[in-house]
């Protein structure tokens, strides 16, 4: 379910708006090449502020990336915990929906 929302939004920009979507799509691959973070590392980041910053989409988007980026089970749940450091009580319902996405995202 989760994959038909982030299929059907990047469809949508592409057909609709398809400069905004190119120029987001450019800043994003700019920002998570490998340099002196590895890639993986870029997406475990931006999992950890999805998560803090309370984005179901973010979360879902950066979830997959990061696992096709080669991140664990164990990184991604590392990277839970701290969340759970900077964000309290509240970011425990969206970790609970990033443990979701990775159900999703992993049996693929």
């Amino acid at each position: 379910m989760i994959r038909e929302y982030l299929v059907k939004a990047h469809k949508t920009f592409k057909e609709k708006i398809p400069e905004a979507q190119e120029a987001f799509m450019r800043l994003y691959e700019v920002a998570t090449r490998d340099g002196a973070l590895s890639r993986k590392f870029k997406e475990l980041i931006m999992l950890a502020e999805s998560v803090v910053m309370r984005c179901e989409p973010c979360i879902a988007v950066h979830m997959k990336k990061a696992l096709e980026a080669g991140a664990t089970e164990e990184e991604i749940m590392e990277v839970l915990a701290t969340c759970l450091v900077m964000g309290g009580g509240p970011c425990l319902g969206y970790c609970g929906y990033a443990v979701r996405c990775y159900e999703e995202f992993a049996k693929r």
